[in-house]
Protein backbone atom coordinates (compact mmCIF):
# COMPACT_ATOMS: atom_id res chain seq x y z
CA UNK A 1 0.00 0.00 0.00
CA UNK A 2 1.24 3.50 -0.74
CA UNK A 3 0.93 6.30 1.83
CA UNK A 4 1.90 9.66 0.27
CA UNK A 5 0.89 11.39 3.55
CA UNK A 6 3.57 13.47 5.32
CA UNK A 7 2.24 11.87 8.53
CA UNK A 8 3.81 8.54 7.44
CA UNK A 9 7.33 10.02 7.07
CA UNK A 10 8.40 9.62 10.75
CA UNK A 11 7.76 5.85 10.58
CA UNK A 12 9.24 4.75 7.23
CA UNK A 13 11.99 5.53 4.74
CA UNK A 14 9.57 5.27 1.78
CA UNK A 15 5.86 5.81 1.15
CA UNK A 16 5.12 2.08 0.89
CA UNK A 17 3.96 -0.43 3.49
CA UNK A 18 3.88 -4.18 2.90
CA UNK A 19 0.93 -5.91 4.55
CA UNK A 20 -0.41 -9.39 5.21
CA UNK A 21 -4.03 -9.62 4.00
CA UNK A 22 -6.48 -12.30 5.08
CA UNK A 23 -10.02 -12.55 3.73
CA UNK A 24 -12.91 -15.01 4.09
CA UNK A 25 -16.38 -14.84 2.63
CA UNK A 26 -19.11 -16.39 0.54
CA UNK A 27 -20.91 -16.05 -2.76
CA UNK A 28 -24.48 -15.04 -2.02
CA UNK A 29 -25.85 -14.70 -5.57
CA UNK A 30 -24.89 -16.18 -8.93
CA UNK A 31 -26.54 -15.16 -12.21
CA UNK A 32 -24.91 -16.98 -15.13
CA UNK A 33 -21.35 -15.69 -15.47
CA UNK A 34 -21.85 -12.94 -12.85
CA UNK A 35 -21.55 -13.59 -9.13
CA UNK A 36 -21.80 -11.42 -6.01
CA UNK A 37 -19.67 -12.03 -2.93
CA UNK A 38 -19.34 -10.60 0.55
CA UNK A 39 -16.34 -11.14 2.76
CA UNK A 40 -14.47 -9.90 5.81
CA UNK A 41 -10.91 -8.61 5.40
CA UNK A 42 -8.04 -8.01 7.79
CA UNK A 43 -4.77 -6.37 6.73
CA UNK A 44 -1.79 -5.77 9.01
CA UNK A 45 1.60 -4.20 8.33
CA UNK A 46 4.42 -2.51 10.26
CA UNK A 47 7.11 0.03 9.49
CA UNK A 48 10.13 1.18 11.51
CA UNK A 49 12.40 4.19 11.14
CA UNK A 50 13.94 7.04 13.15
CA UNK A 51 12.61 10.54 13.84
CA UNK A 52 14.95 13.10 15.41
CA UNK A 53 17.29 10.29 16.48
CA UNK A 54 14.64 8.14 18.23
CA UNK A 55 13.39 4.76 16.97
CA UNK A 56 9.82 4.97 15.68
CA UNK A 57 7.34 2.32 14.64
CA UNK A 58 3.87 2.16 13.20
CA UNK A 59 1.54 -0.84 12.98
CA UNK A 60 -1.49 -0.46 10.72
CA UNK A 61 -4.50 -2.78 11.07
CA UNK A 62 -7.41 -2.57 8.64
CA UNK A 63 -10.72 -4.35 9.27
CA UNK A 64 -13.31 -4.24 6.50
CA UNK A 65 -16.46 -5.84 5.09
CA UNK A 66 -16.30 -6.09 1.30
CA UNK A 67 -18.88 -6.43 -1.45
CA UNK A 68 -17.57 -7.80 -4.72
CA UNK A 69 -18.99 -8.54 -8.13
CA UNK A 70 -17.19 -11.01 -10.35
CA UNK A 71 -17.57 -11.76 -14.07
CA UNK A 72 -16.29 -15.15 -15.27
CA UNK A 73 -14.70 -14.33 -18.65
CA UNK A 74 -13.53 -17.91 -19.22
CA UNK A 75 -13.38 -21.14 -17.19
CA UNK A 76 -10.05 -20.11 -15.62
CA UNK A 77 -10.31 -16.28 -15.74
CA UNK A 78 -12.52 -13.92 -13.75
CA UNK A 79 -12.61 -10.12 -13.48
CA UNK A 80 -13.89 -8.37 -10.36
CA UNK A 81 -14.76 -5.02 -8.80
CA UNK A 82 -14.78 -4.58 -5.02
CA UNK A 83 -15.81 -1.93 -2.49
CA UNK A 84 -14.75 -2.42 1.13
CA UNK A 85 -15.83 0.00 3.89
CA UNK A 86 -14.00 -0.48 7.17
CA UNK A 87 -11.73 1.02 9.79
CA UNK A 88 -8.01 1.48 10.40
CA UNK A 89 -6.39 1.03 13.80
CA UNK A 90 -3.04 2.84 13.99
CA UNK A 91 -0.51 2.11 16.76
CA UNK A 92 2.59 4.26 16.75
CA UNK A 93 5.59 3.96 19.09
CA UNK A 94 8.61 6.12 19.86
CA UNK A 95 11.54 4.65 21.80
CA UNK A 96 12.71 7.63 23.88
CA UNK A 97 15.97 6.92 25.77
CA UNK A 98 14.77 9.24 28.57
CA UNK A 99 11.92 6.86 29.48
CA UNK A 100 11.98 3.24 30.57
CA UNK A 101 8.89 2.56 28.44
CA UNK A 102 7.93 3.67 24.91
CA UNK A 103 5.74 6.60 23.95
CA UNK A 104 2.57 5.19 22.38
CA UNK A 105 -0.20 6.55 20.15
CA UNK A 106 -3.39 4.62 19.38
CA UNK A 107 -6.15 5.86 17.11
CA UNK A 108 -8.94 4.72 14.80
CA UNK A 109 -10.24 6.19 11.54
CA UNK A 110 -12.65 5.09 8.80
CA UNK A 111 -11.60 3.49 5.51
CA UNK A 112 -13.09 2.78 2.10
CA UNK A 113 -11.21 0.71 -0.48
CA UNK A 114 -12.26 0.62 -4.14
CA UNK A 115 -10.40 -1.93 -6.26
CA UNK A 116 -10.63 -3.98 -9.41
CA UNK A 117 -8.67 -6.96 -10.61
CA UNK A 118 -8.43 -10.39 -12.14
CA UNK A 119 -8.37 -13.96 -10.82
CA UNK A 120 -6.69 -16.82 -12.67
CA UNK A 121 -7.55 -20.39 -11.64
CA UNK A 122 -4.43 -22.56 -11.79
CA UNK A 123 -5.88 -25.80 -10.36
CA UNK A 124 -9.13 -27.43 -9.29
CA UNK A 125 -10.16 -30.63 -7.54
CA UNK A 126 -13.19 -32.65 -8.59
CA UNK A 127 -15.24 -32.53 -11.78
CA UNK A 128 -15.15 -29.48 -14.06
CA UNK A 129 -18.91 -28.97 -13.72
CA UNK A 130 -18.90 -29.24 -9.92
CA UNK A 131 -15.37 -28.90 -8.45
CA UNK A 132 -14.76 -29.53 -4.75
CA UNK A 133 -12.14 -26.75 -4.59
CA UNK A 134 -10.55 -24.19 -6.92
CA UNK A 135 -7.15 -22.55 -6.49
CA UNK A 136 -6.62 -18.98 -7.75
CA UNK A 137 -3.96 -16.35 -8.15
CA UNK A 138 -5.48 -12.88 -7.92
CA UNK A 139 -4.21 -9.38 -8.52
CA UNK A 140 -5.99 -6.13 -7.79
CA UNK A 141 -5.32 -2.40 -8.00
CA UNK A 142 -7.25 0.50 -6.56
CA UNK A 143 -7.29 3.28 -4.00
CA UNK A 144 -7.88 3.47 -0.25
CA UNK A 145 -9.77 6.47 1.11
CA UNK A 146 -9.66 7.27 4.83
CA UNK A 147 -10.00 9.87 7.54
CA UNK A 148 -7.06 11.66 9.16
CA UNK A 149 -5.81 10.39 12.51
CA UNK A 150 -4.09 12.52 15.14
CA UNK A 151 -0.83 10.92 16.32
CA UNK A 152 -0.53 11.94 20.01
CA UNK A 153 2.15 10.08 21.94
CA UNK A 154 2.35 9.56 25.70
CA UNK A 155 4.28 7.03 27.81
CA UNK A 156 2.69 3.58 27.90
CA UNK A 157 0.64 3.17 31.06
CA UNK A 158 2.37 1.67 34.10
CA UNK A 159 0.28 0.80 37.17
CA UNK A 160 3.36 1.32 39.42
CA UNK A 161 3.97 4.90 38.18
CA UNK A 162 1.29 7.36 39.37
CA UNK A 163 2.84 10.38 37.56
CA UNK A 164 0.86 12.15 34.83
CA UNK A 165 2.57 13.03 31.58
CA UNK A 166 1.72 15.38 28.76
CA UNK A 167 1.65 14.23 25.16
CA UNK A 168 3.83 14.73 22.10
CA UNK A 169 2.08 15.24 18.80
CA UNK A 170 3.58 14.19 15.47
CA UNK A 171 1.98 15.15 12.13
CA UNK A 172 -1.50 13.73 11.62
CA UNK A 173 -1.57 10.58 9.47
CA UNK A 174 -4.04 9.79 6.73
CA UNK A 175 -3.74 6.15 5.58
CA UNK A 176 -5.02 6.89 2.07
CA UNK A 177 -3.29 5.96 -1.13
CA UNK A 178 -2.90 3.48 -3.95
CA UNK A 179 -3.40 -0.23 -3.24
CA UNK A 180 -1.95 -3.23 -5.00
CA UNK A 181 -2.55 -6.81 -3.85
CA UNK A 182 -1.30 -10.15 -5.10
CA UNK A 183 -2.99 -13.11 -3.47
CA UNK A 184 -3.51 -16.84 -3.41
CA UNK A 185 -7.15 -17.89 -2.93
CA UNK A 186 -9.09 -21.11 -2.43
CA UNK A 187 -12.81 -21.39 -3.20
CA UNK A 188 -15.13 -24.26 -2.29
Amino acid sequence: MGFPSAGFDPYAESNFLGQLSISAGLTFLKLGKVSFLSHAEWDVGSARSTARGDQTGLTVHRLALALETRYQVAHRLGLFLKVAPGAYHLRGTIEDPGFSRPLVSRSWTYSLDATGGAAVMFADIGSRANPDARFWFTGELGFAFSGTSAMRFAPAEDADDPRHYGSLELPAFRPSGPIGRLAFAVSF
